[in-house]
């Protein structure tokens, strides 16, 4: 009769010896449930791609820019070309320094909407 290396001489396998091999299992166990470095990287781009749908211009969409005075003309008209071809509105909220009122101020491209 031989004697395993994790058992004591009388056959019987001592507690920590146990617990250690229960540990193992369990740590195989989740090395298996645990997804590939490959699944990770698919599930981040679907999170990425659903971000990316979740904050595109498309019909309905309303793009409010405070403090619009602050962009420059050909930024805002940039936006408002993409938010008219995607059937998104722009409001632009300038603020003038009279009781913080919100105010338009100046004109704005073609097809912005003003407040």
């Amino acid at each position: 009769m031989s004697i395993d290396a994790r058992s004591d001489a009388d056959g019987s396998v001592s507690p920590s010896i146990r617990c250690t091999v229960q540990i193992e299992q369990l740590r195989a166990q989740l090395h298996r449930a645990s997804p590939s470095p490959q699944t990770r990287a698919l599930l981040r781009v679907r999170t990425i791609s659903e971000e990316v749908q979740w904050w595109s211009l498309r019909t309905g969409r309303l793009v409010i820019l405070d403090e619009a005075s602050m962009a420059g003309w050909f930024e805002l008209d940039a936006l408002t070309v993409q938010a008219r071809n995607a059937g998104a509105k722009v409001l632009q909220l300038r603020t003038i320094p009279t009781n913080g009122a919100v105010v338009s101020s100046l004109g704005t491209p073609a097809g912005v909407a003003e407040r």
